[in-house]
């Protein structure tokens, strides 16, 4: 009779931690990424500037994604960063909203349009350079 006690317990017991782990995976799936794009156009007055993103082919299916262009507004709470260095080794410098300019790869954490951080400054796409 024991292990019959036994055996059901660890049945609930996995059970129980089967149900409960979907809540982690939940909160990680809405982690917001970055929209990473070209500035456009700048505002200073109205504090809004637009980055272009997509226009880029895929490799392996050929298909194009389409070329998107967004506003976003620019708050008292909006930081603004640039990156500069080698992988590895990269500082980090504060930036105000008047230093943006068009032209600039930046990659843009918002909240809905309101844009939290930008960061300006190189982006490494997995590529390394080789050593001299």
């Amino acid at each position: 009779m024991r292990p019959i006690r036994t055996l059901a317990l660890l049945v609930a017991v996995v059970a129980l931690a089967v149900v409960a782990s979907p809540a982690p995976a939940a909160a990680k799936a809405n982690k917001e990424h970055a929209i990473h794009g070209v500035v456009q156009s700048i505002d200073v007055g109205g504090k809004t500037f637009t980055v272009k993103t997509g226009g880029h082919k895929n490799k392996k299916t050929g298909e194009t994604t389409p070329v998107v262009e967004k506003t976003f507004k620019v708050t008292d709470a909006t930081t603004f960063v640039k990156t500069t260095g080698e992988k590895g080794a990269e500082t980090t410098t504060t930036l105000k909203f008047d230093e943006i300019k068009e032209k600039m790869h930046v990659a843009v954490t918002a909240n809905g349009d309101v844009a939290v951080e930008v960061k300006v400054g190189h982006h490494h796409h997995g590529k390394k350079k080789p050593a001299a």
